[in-house]
């Protein structure tokens, strides 16, 4: 009796289980993936935040020695005004990537948790048919066994009164 449940749940319940731990990798990996893109857009920002900071402090701190009748001087104003604002561009952009990032990624992560709901129930389910056709085949087989066992009585029964007419 424990062999034949342990065979039947077994071998329903590792397909299960099998199924179950590929599904919710894949979930995790994407997840992972999409949580990559988030630290690499987050360290984009960093980077170019500094070099922002870094442009903005060497303008204020660069200033020509000599202004010439050229116009040297406005010259390199012009162009740090002009980098200046290019950092700062580059800036803005890579927080606006960062932002769809982060909104993409905690959209995905809504999606894996419904995703991982759907899967639980999914186990759940498959958990209760194995359980049902377990319960029904051992329903199956104890009656099998009860049938037998009542013809057997039965058999034992007829002989002995055969053999009680027959002395």
């Amino acid at each position: 009796r424990d062999d034949f449940g342990t065979a039947l749940l077994e071998g329903a319940a590792s397909a299960t289980t099998s199924e179950f731990e590929k599904s919710a990798l894949a979930i995790i990996q994407g997840l992972e993936a999409g949580f990559k893109e988030v630290a690499e857009a987050e360290a984009k920002v960093v980077e170019t935040m500094s070099a922002y900071h870094r442009a903005a402090f060497q303008r204020g701190s660069s200033r020509p020695a000599s202004a010439s009748p050229h116009g040297d001087r406005a010259q390199a104003n012009a162009d740090l005004d002009g980098d200046l604002w290019l950092h700062e561009h580059r800036y803005r952009r890579a927080v606006a990537i960062l932002q769809e990032r982060q909104l993409a990624s905690t959209a995905q992560a809504c999606g894996a948790v419904q995703d991982m709901r759907k899967l639980e129930e999914w186990r759940e389910e498959m958990c209760r048919k194995t359980l049902g056709n377990y319960c029904a085949k051992l329903h199956h087989a104890e009656t099998s066994v009860q049938s037998l066992a009542n013809e057997g009585m039965g058999a034992v029964a007829s002989a002995q009164r055969n053999a009680g007419d027959n002395p």
